[in-house]
């Protein structure tokens, strides 16, 4: 029922996962919902965009090679966490417990820093997937010097390392 409201894949999962809570745990979520509410009030709005559940990523990634489409969400996936734990961490001082989710946020920046070189090696001087080491063929890696057949070979390298 209440998955209706969720507005992201987190949040469905988030909702599908609901548990009692003791009653430290009901205080602790309760000042978290007053600290959000005082962010609001002065128009700070959490953002959440890029945060959908790496399950299914994770689901895929260990079945084989991800396709790049996937490495795509993975990268706004580990992209949007950095910038909640930052976003949060700014802001402990007037709201300590969201702060400390911030803090217990896990350092995803290693991971992110591979994935982009993986994609940045498959990219062939592109910002972002676009080319995705096409070249204007539309082939698979772009042939110049800097790419050479390397854009073919990212599947296997990732799934290697």
């Amino acid at each position: 029922m209440l998955v209706e409201f969720a507005q992201s894949s987190l949040g469905m999962r988030a909702v599908r996962e609901l548990a009692p809570l003791d009653p430290d745990e009901v205080s602790d979520a309760l000042a978290r919902v007053g600290e959000v509410q005082l962010l609001e009030r002065a128009r700070e709005k959490i953002g959440l965009g890029g945060l959908t559940d790496p399950a299914p990523l994770l689901a895929a990634a260990r079945e084989g090679p991800l396709e790049e489409g996937q490495v795509a969400l993975l990268r706004g996936f580990l992209a949007a966490v950095e910038r909640l734990q930052n976003w949060l961490e700014r802001r402990a001082a007037e709201c300590p417990r969201l702060g400390r989710l911030g803090a217990d946020l896990p350092d995803l920046s290693a991971l992110r820093e591979r994935v982009d070189a993986v994609v940045d090696e498959r990219d062939c001087g592109t910002t972002g997937l676009r080319g995705a080491g096409r070249g204007a063929a539309g082939k698979q890696g772009c042939g110049t010097p800097a790419c050479g057949a390397r854009g073919a070979s990212w599947r296997a390298r990732w799934t290697a390392s």
